[in-house]
C-alpha cells in the first residue's frame, strides 16, 4: 500500500473514534428523560403523536408508563407531556425559575 492511503485510513479510523467518544461523553453527562412510548429511528414518535383527543392517548400512556410525566420525541424535537393538574403546577408554578427559558437581565434585578 502506498503511504498517503495509509495516513488517510489512519485519518478517518481516529476521526471516527474521537466523534463516537465525544457522543458517549455528550450523552452520559445528561439526566435521561421520562419514560415514554420507544421512538423510531429518524422520525421518533412523529406517527405515535394523536392529532385528534391527545389527552386520550396521553392517559393510556400515563397508565402504560405509571408516569404523569411522559416524553415524545418527534423528528429530533423532544417533546414533554404533563398529565396532571398537580405535575403542571408543581412544574410551572413552584419550579418556574429552573425551566424557564428566559435569561435573567442582572440591569432589571435592583
Amino acid at each position: 500500500m502506498n503511504s498517503p492511503l495509509i495516513s488517510l485510513l489512519a485519518l478517518l479510523v481516529a476521526g471516527y473514534i474521537c466523534k463516537r467518544y465525544l457522543w458517549l461523553a455528550r450523552r452520559r453527562s445528561r439526566l435521561p428523560y421520562p419514560p415514554g412510548p420507544k421512538p423510531k429511528p429518524l422520525i421518533g414518535n412523529a406517527l405515535q403523536i394523536p392529532t385528534q383527543t391527545p389527552w386520550l392517548t396521553y392517559a393510556k400512556w400515563a397508565e402504560i408508563y405509571q408516569s404523569d410525566i411522559l416524553h415524545v420525541e418527534a423528528l429530533g424535537q423532544h417533546i414533554i407531556i404533563l398529565n396532571s393538574r398537580e405535575v403542571v403546577a408543581e412544574i410551572m408554578d413552584q419550579r418556574a425559575a429552573i425551566y424557564s427559558g428566559r435569561p435573567s437581565i442582572p440591569m432589571y434585578d435592583l
